[in-house]
């Protein structure tokens, strides 16, 4: 506004210039020249629209366009000189903004390297405690009839730790590195397994009408990645979408479609050109106030109470920030007093689209007393696994490190598997006791296992051969795919 007022006092200042040169110009006219004058005295002006008449030397008509170019050259120099500087002030506020968003996004990154660090320490401990509490309910369960009196309890065990360990799954998700990128996801597929999924009807209240409405891509939304995050990225979206609505009738649209990116992004400077699945999530709900949308990513910032109705953790959305950045995405919010509206880009796979393939359920798999070594350095997690796989009709040998399992394979004893924990302190780990193990046994199967992501040591461990990484704690129905897997393949 200040600069547009500096315009207008420039454009009246020429003009009130160019009008008192002319004022003057003309009484200088009258009172130079005597000619003039007389004719000025006998043919007084009767009105000011009368016509006069004055001698004019030719040089003054030089002298007259001469000044008025030079009043407006002036004024055209001031302009000039006014909008290089706006421009320049202009240019010095975009950096200074731009130094302040990096060095606010700097910060952010260290909070969140922090947490993460905390967060995969933590979720690594807990879950190597939940498997105990997952594992052995599950095993009872399956001897067990359903009349039994334990039976419901042991249930409500089996179910409470499995909603713990999907916390933990969470926690994991803030460490950087955590997800893997081996699947073929279908963002279309998932959305509309979040649908038709208990999780949504329990968050949707029962005194409002909520109505939350799909709409698919034409065009296959396929990403390469992990669906556990996609799935989350979706699902805390919509509940945090449906926690915003504070009217008795709302609406939640989840939208996907494909764009190509060319242009930055609001707090994306650089983005990778390409084409992208463009996965929204919009509401009618109370929006976001302008203040916090710089800080609704951040770890345990949040406006709603927390824990009520399963709302508020303070996690929801630093969880689905750091699945979006970790499949090489970008994420933006758009909000008012109608709404918000957050944004999900993620790099689109082509040729993911035209190997995906649909997804079946495996029931658990029994085993022909085929042998299998067992390697970790937590006493109850071998337990725990020794009388699952057990069950499971397979015969199994433990070892507490790295260095005892070579011990018991350089005596000269064969195992169909071997199963392996990634972290083993302070000793080998799993990638480097396998390293060694093919030394002894080139062809030797294994599979890793760790409460803790790191897809860094993952990979490595795929390079050398390992086919399934399984992370705890883990059901029987995936422990006894993975491992009949692996024998047969």
């Amino acid at each position: 506004m200040r600069n547009k007022s500096n315009y207008i006092y420039l454009v009246l200042t020429t003009i009130l210039a160019l009008v008192a040169y002319w004022v003057f110009d003309s009484y200088w006219s009258v009172i130079s020249y005597e000619a003039n004058l007389r004719y000025l005295i006998h043919n007084p002006p009767l009105s000011l629209f009368d016509n006069m008449a004055f001698d004019i030397p030719p040089y003054q008509v030089i002298y007259r366009l001469v000044i008025l170019f030079i009043i407006f050259l002036m004024g055209l120099v001031i302009a000039c000189i006014l909008l290089i500087r706006d421009n320049m002030l202009s240019k010095l506020k975009k950096i200074e903004e731009e130094k302040a968003r990096l060095i606010e996004l700097s910060q952010r990154d260290n909070r969140m390297k922090t947490v993460g660090l905390m967060a995969g320490g933590v979720a690594h401990d807990l879950n190597n405690v939940l498997s105990g509490v997952t594992t052995y309910p599950e095993m009872l369960l399956l001897n067990m009839n359903k009349d039994d009196v334990m039976y419901e309890p042991l249930s409500i065990i089996l179910r409470s730790g499995q909603k713990a360990a999907d916390i933990v799954k969470d926690l994991s998700t803030l460490s950087k590195g955590s997800v893997s990128h081996d699947h073929i996801v279908d963002i279309n597929y998932l959305i509309r397994e979040f649908i038709s999924s208990q999780t949504l009807i329990d968050h949707l209240p029962r005194h409002k009408y909520i109505k939350v409405i799909p709409f698919y891509s034409e065009e296959q939304a396929c990403i390469k990645g992990s669906p556990i995050h996609i799935y989350k990225v979706i699902m805390n979206l919509t509940i945090n979408a449906i926690n915003s609505i504070e009217e008795d009738i709302g609406l939640v649209r989840i939208v996907t479609e494909i764009v190509t990116l060319s242009k930055p992004l609001d707090k994306y400077v650089d983005v990778r050109k390409g084409k992208y699945v463009k996965l929204s999530v919009e509401d009618t709900g109370r929006g976001i106030k302008e203040e916090d949308l710089d800080h609704i990513f951040e770890p345990f910032y949040t406006k709603n109470m927390l824990g009520i109705d399963g709302s508020g953790t303070g996690l929801g959305l630093t969880i689905v920030w750091a699945a979006v950045h970790e499949h090489a995405g970008y994420i933006t919010v758009e909000s008012d007093s109608t709404g918000s509206i957050f944004n999900v880009y993620l790099p689109l796979d082509e040729d993911a689209c035209l190997k995906k393939t649909p997804f079946t359920k495996v029931e658990k798999l029994f085993g022909d007393k085929e042998n299998i070594l067992i390697v970790d350095d937590n006493e109850i997690q071998i337990n725990i696994l020794k009388r699952l796989l057990t069950d499971l009709n397979y015969t199994v040998t433990t070892a507490n490190s790295g260095e005892e399992a070579i011990g018991i394979l350089k005596t000269g004893k064969k195992f169909d598997l071997i199963i392996l924990d990634v972290l083993m302190p302070p000793g080998m780990n799993g990638c480097d006791t396998f390293r060694e193990i093919k030394k002894i046994n080139p062809e030797q199967k294994a599979i890793i296992t760790s409460g803790y992501i790191d897809s860094s040591k993952v990979k490595s461990a795929m390079k050398l051969g390992i086919k399934y990484f399984i992370h705890k704690p883990y059901t029987i129905n995936e422990i006894s795919e993975k491992i009949r897997n692996t024998l047969t393949s």
